[in-house]
């Protein structure tokens, strides 16, 4: 065996264990909320079917909770509307699925559920960890290559973000990274279609807009960059179509609107990132209390300018 197929295999191995192991973890050590949310979402879609996710809220579900070491069965969740973007919907439609064959009574935060919802940002992952070996692939050869694939599969942030914290970034990042390597070659269909893929996943891909816009500066083609945000659109709303014509722009107001625009001053409180560190170190969940003397959000800056 050769040696860059040794180093994949052997990665390949051991992401396998590190995530079985977290997995595991996860219902004691893991965030709970995000999860059942989650868990809530698919069991709305099998129940109710999947277009019903921006019309009508879920409801709290039974899940498993440790409180002070103790296992107790509760019953959470935030109750909102899905606030994910279509494609997502499918997706829990089919975590959803997959846990009521499992586990009839579907409950959240078991090492099944955790499972179950840990497969598709698994998947995401991997693919992940093979566009960043394809990228470094081109500039520095197979060897180097297999050594980026183990490192992003290996990494720990990817290992803490899907497998024990229960989030979905990974979705952005698989579509995303081969979204670069598509910008690259200047295949600008493909590209635009892959953020599309990511747009159609997650809200936060827009995030991506500024490699568009830094290709519109630099590059010549801009008719085909043109072609490929127009790509990325269509892949957006075909996505959406049957959204679009069962319940109208409810998608549109419950994913893009109501994150950008109504609930913005809450975007990074409880997501894993630097402002989760500071929210346990301090335990101050307050969108417009200040740090280090800057406003979290716009709107205390606003209030505080009047």
């Amino acid at each position: 065996m050769s040696r860059p197929r040794a180093i994949v295999l052997v990665a390949l191995l051991l992401g396998i264990v590190a995530r079985v192991w977290l997995i595991a973890l996860a219902p004691r050590y893991g965030f709970l909320g995000d999860h059942v949310d989650y868990v809530c979402w698919g069991r709305e879609a099998v129940d109710a079917g999947v277009l019903a996710l921006y019309v009508r809220a879920p409801g709290s579900c039974p899940s498993v909770a440790y409180i002070d070491g103790e296992r107790r069965e509760i019953t959470s969740g935030t109750g909102e509307r899905l606030n994910y973007p279509p494609l997502a919907a499918y997706v829990f439609w089919a975590e959803g699925r997959l846990l009521a064959a499992i586990d009839p009574s579907r409950l959240a935060n078991t090492v099944v559920a955790r499972a179950v919802f840990a497969i598709s940002t698994s998947i995401a992952e991997l693919v992940t960890a093979i566009g960043v070996a394809a990228l470094v692939a081109d500039a520095a050869g197979p060897t180097v290559a297999t050594l980026a694939f183990a490192a992003t599969w290996l990494a720990p942030p990817l290992l803490a973000d899907g497998p024990f914290w229960g989030q979905t970034e990974s979705w952005i990042l698989a579509p995303g990274v081969w979204m670069v390597w598509a910008m690259g070659r200047e295949r600008w269909i493909l590209a635009g279609a892959l953020w599309g893929v990511a747009l159609a996943l997650k809200p936060s891909a827009i995030l991506l807009g500024p490699l568009w816009a830094y290709a519109a500066a630099f590059r010549a083609s801009r008719l085909r960059l043109i072609a490929g945000g127009a790509t990325a659109a269509a892949m957006l709303n075909i996505v959406a179509l049957p959204f679009w014509l069962t319940s109208g722009g409810a998608w549109l107001r419950t994913t893009y609107l109501a994150n950008y625009v109504y609930n913005l001053h809450w975007s990074t409180m409880l997501t894993f990132n630097v402002w989760y560190a500071e929210l346990l170190v301090n335990g101050v969940l307050d969108s417009r209390a200040p740090l280090f003397g800057v406003a979290r959000d716009t709107r205390s800056l606003r209030s505080r300018r009047s």
